[in-house]
């Protein structure tokens, strides 16, 4: 089996928030990847942080990702991505749940999909309903 894991999991892990064995534990011998829209996420957060020393800190744990399998982004990852979406928005009941709130939560579960992945993440609520959406939580 392989996992796709969410960018939630990954910034646990980098500020001591879950153990790598808690993660370990939880995908045992499945292959475990990274999507390019984590690295964005991770990015922004770099070059957002004014403080040099967690500026480093992060850019190392950026690094250290790059040593897993990267998925990335395809027009049939569009195609599902553009799926997850709508329906996110005809159950919308509340302004707060329009989809553009959650697009790189989708981008990474429409990845998760098309790769044939399960998703590990400790923020189930953000793939609620999503055809097809294989999850993992911690």
């Amino acid at each position: 089996m392989e996992i796709l894991v969410d960018t939630c999991i990954w910034l646990g892990l980098s500020n001591g928030e879950i153990s790598g064995a808690a993660i370990f534990n939880k995908i045992k011998d499945a292959d475990a990847y990274c999507s390019v829209i984590t690295l964005g996420e991770l990015e922004f957060g770099i070059a957002s942080c004014d403080d040099a020393q967690e500026r480093e800190k992060r850019q190392k744990f950026f690094d250290d990702l790059l040593a897993f399998p990267l998925l990335t982004i395809a027009p049939s990852t569009a195609k599902i991505f553009g799926r997850f979406a709508t329906v996110v928005k005809r159950r919308q009941t509340q302004p707060q749940e329009n989809p553009r709130r959650r697009y790189h939560d989708l981008w990474i579960a429409a990845q998760a999909v098309e790769s044939g992945f399960a998703l590990l993440t400790d923020n189930q609520s953000d793939f609620k309903d999503l055809p097809g959406l294989q999850l993992l939580t911690l």
